[in-house]
């Protein structure tokens, strides 16, 4: 049986009937509260555009990448502790875990999810090694889905329905 929905701080939401840091932070937060967005690939092209335009909008942001850029370095500079970065590696799907799992630690209120960082391989699918597709499916699709594996149990127990988007 689902449990009856619940009117806090002006949302509404389904009681998952669980406590602790989260749901906490849920009750805490109320109306006009920052949002935290979590970004990866967000040190260059779209994904620095994104951040950039999720932070003039009034959002938090975690940036989520392989390293550091000038650019994302300005953005923390500019916006201060409404901006963050976190290394990770897409690839690498234990530290992607590691890094989901400290992420909603820190921020078991997070509001939304962009999954965009990707690597992309010129050529044709037929003349393709394996090992290159292989890398491509670890970082395209397996590092994004671990990683909104830890979040999304993050925002299942603060909002009724979770925000993500993966781009591709």
């Amino acid at each position: 049986m689902v449990p009856p929905p619940l009117a806090e701080g002006g949302k509404t939401r389904v009681d998952l009937g669980r406590r602790g840091p989260a749901a906490e932070c849920y009750r805490k937060a109320g109306p006009g509260a920052m949002k935290l967005v979590a970004v990866t690939g967000a040190t260059k092209g779209l994904g620095l555009a994104i951040s950039r335009r999720l932070l003039d909008e009034g959002y938090g942001v975690v940036g989520l990448s392989r390293g550091m850029t000038d650019a994302f370095a300005a953005l923390i500079d500019k916006h201060g502790s409404n901006a963050s970065f976190q290394t990770i590696d897409l690839a690498d799907a234990e530290m992607v875990a590691k890094v989901g799992r400290a992420l909603v630690k820190r921020h078991p209120d997070v509001h939304g999810l962009v999954n965009n960082a990707a690597m992309a391989e010129d050529g044709v699918l037929a003349t393709m090694h394996v090992s290159r597709m292989e890398a491509l499916l670890r970082t395209n699709l397996l590092g994004p889905m671990v990683l909104t594996k830890h979040v999304m149990r993050a925002m299942l127990v603060v909002y009724t329905l979770p925000k993500g988007l993966d781009l591709s």
